[in-house]
């Protein structure tokens, strides 16, 4: 599974989100849920168009908190 955006000035990049914020979680969430994950740049021929976040979930995975 993906999610993708065309704004190539805001690179995905995990930070610590503060308690009253409501943003700034996602990548953390994609991590800690995830078997694997990473960034994928997206081309049009050779024009840079977008940045793309993939991960893969995987069957029978017990989360710990």
């Amino acid at each position: 599974m993906a999610v993708r955006d065309d704004d190539l000035r805001r690179l995905p990049w995990p930070r610590r989100a503060r308690a009253d914020e409501e943003g700034g979680r996602g990548l953390l969430l994609v991590r800690r849920l995830s078997h694997a994950s990473g960034v994928t740049w997206v081309w049009d021929g050779l024009d840079l168009i977008g940045k793309q976040v993939w991960f893969e979930l995987r069957e029978g995975v017990v989360l710990s908190a």
